[in-house]
């Protein structure tokens, strides 16, 4: 099941124009009441409320659809190369990451938001090398359980200085490739949800955190907000269709079933 419905898509695309419920349902001709009840999922749009609310808020019409019909859920193949691991953490249900190379026998934990000790307990049993930990974005749900972790196993943990400060930090500086441990990764800045949020890629296998979702985007504070994130979540699809997208939230995907079906970012990659 994909992280976010309907309602949560036009909410944030909403929000993100800095547009009021009274305002979008004068532009789409719907009633106010009937907006609210479909941005609070309390009712399922029809076809043609569907095409208006995505003209209204540059979404694309076909992809929202699907979303309403709940026809979207993204398929991919694990690598045997890379390997990725996963367990939801806090009331949230984000999602933690081992991601593991195994060449290296060496592994990485991607934001550690809380109890992450059954993903601990593939490293031991596995015999992996625990490398240090990545931080997409200092929101609690992803940085909880980190501090603990890093000082248990005196890891570094990589994050922007703005978003997640420990003692063992090892600051991020921009977009590059960075060495933690034997295994290179690739951070790329996704300003949009945070000002100094950041995805991560080991191999082909992406960790994006909130900007970035199946079928979705994370939420935004402000309109300028919002034109970031579009403009990070477009960076990232540019990427290989192949590489494969581990969201903070929702299931896995890839690059290119987002470029077909992401709401926010089909529309774009339809026109170009």
């Amino acid at each position: 099941m994909i992280e976010d419905g309907f309602g949560d898509i036009i909410g944030k695309a909403r929000a993100g124009m800095g547009m009021t419920l009274k305002q979008l349902a004068h532009v789409t001709q719907l009633a106010v009441e009937r907006v609210r009840l479909l941005e609070e999922c309390e009712d399922d749009p029809t076809q043609e409320e569907c095409r208006r609310l995505a003209l209204a808020l540059h979404l694309h019409p076909g992809a929202l659809e699907q979303i309403a019909r709940r026809d979207y859920l993204p398929y991919v193949l694990q690598n045997a190369d890379i390997r990725v691991y996963s367990c939801q953490v806090s009331a949230m249900r984000a999602n933690a990451y081992l991601c593991v190379e195994q060449a290296k026998m060496a592994a990485l934990l991607v934001d550690p938001g809380g109890d992450v000790s059954t993903l601990l307990q593939l490293v031991e049993k596995n015999d992996l090398t625990l490398a240090g930990v990545l931080i997409t974005h200092g929101h609690a749900d992803h940085t909880a359980g980190a501090a603990v972790v890093a000082n248990r196993f005196r890891l570094p943990v990589l994050a922007h200085p703005q978003e997640y400060v420990t003692e063992r930090s090892a600051a991020l500086n921009g977009t590059g490739s960075y060495h933690v441990g034997p295994i290179s990764v690739r951070a790329l800045h996704c300003p949009g949800h945070t000002q100094h949020g950041y995805a991560f890629m080991v191999g082909d296998a992406l960790f994006t955190g909130d900007t970035l979702f199946a079928g979705s985007m994370g939420r935004t504070r402000s309109v300028t907000a919002y034109s970031r994130l579009l403009e990070s979540g477009r960076r990232l699809l540019a990427l290989s269709p192949l590489i494969r997208i581990y969201p903070g939230h929702g299931p896995v995907t890839t690059v290119e079933q987002e470029r077909m079906n992401n709401p926010f970012l089909a529309e774009y990659y339809s026109q170009i």
